[in-house]
């Protein structure tokens, strides 16, 4: 999960891959209906989530309290034949959404290959991923644009361990030292999960929230242990999930001991 990264720019997150532009869930004859993500609530900001009639994602609004009041960031999907190709953003939920933030490049098993990012509608950094078995993602490799040249460096890089349950069990992140070429272990999270079924991973939102590892597994993540190389105590974060009559959940708390900020999210039943 590592919600840190919640209340980062959307203008950076919005990465919905064509996997999960609607639900996959199936509804079971006397089970209850599944739940959808419908907000993130962390400190200052509150990011909603809205759908479609199909019950696919619509566009992603982000409400920010600055100094000067309060300003929106909107992040609209543009799909070409059911896939995701790009993502176009706007400054409030009235105005156009005619800035261009993120496309998707796939490769011929449809799966998500590159995801570029773009300021000024000019491409500033992107994502390379790779797949090992199963299909699942394995690690993602970072690039930017050298300042005031047309080179790009892998500036680090993410490897995810899965384990047979369809979850994430680590994420071990890599970076380089300043003026060194090789790559060093910076961090690692492990996490822990429940038994219930995950609607963020179902929904796809892992390509909206910055391939977090909750978003991903199959599960819901209940704990994560961040190790750094730079500390010598670890950070521990629980998530709390309340459940309504059924396996899916209606809210959820996220705290970390790293922060005394609380995320909440909610879920709801379209």
């Amino acid at each position: 999960m590592h919600n840190t990264h919640i209340a980062r720019r959307v203008s950076h997150v919005l990465l919905l891959a064509g996997l999960g532009l609607t639900t996959a869930f199936t509804t079971i004859p006397g089970e209850p209906e599944p739940t959808y993500l419908h907000a993130i609530i962390a400190g200052g900001s509150r990011t909603t989530v809205e759908y479609n009639a199909d019950k696919s994602i619509n566009r992603l609004v982000q409400v920010h309290k600055g100094e000067s009041g309060e300003y929106q960031e909107v992040i609209v999907p543009v799909y070409e034949n059911g896939r995701l190709v790009k993502t176009m953003t706007a400054e409030n939920s009235v105005s156009p959404a005619t800035d261009l933030n993120t496309s998707l490049e796939y490769t011929a098993a449809g799966q998500v290959q590159r995801i570029s990012y773009y300021r000024d509608n000019a491409i500033y950094a992107y994502d390379s991923l790779a797949y090992g078995d199963g299909g699942h993602l394995s690690v993602r490799y970072h690039f930017a644009k050298l300042a005031g040249r047309n080179t790009w460096e892998n500036s680090g890089y993410q490897q995810f361990t899965w384990d047979g349950e369809g979850n994430i069990v680590r994420q071990d992140n890599y970076g380089k030292q300043p003026g060194y070429s090789k790559f060093v272990a910076v961090s690692s999270i492990s996490y822990r999960y429940d038994n219930k079924s995950n609607p963020r991973q179902q929904q796809g939102l892992a390509w909206l929230m910055e391939l977090q590892p909750a978003y991903l597994s199959a599960h819901n993540v209940i704990g994560e242990t961040l190790v750094s190389n730079h500390s010598s105590r670890a950070v521990n974060s629980t998530c709390v999930y309340s459940y309504t009559g059924g396996k899916f959940p209606l809210k959820a708390t996220y705290t970390t001991d790293a922060d005394p900020g609380i995320v909440k999210m909610e879920f709801k039943r379209l």
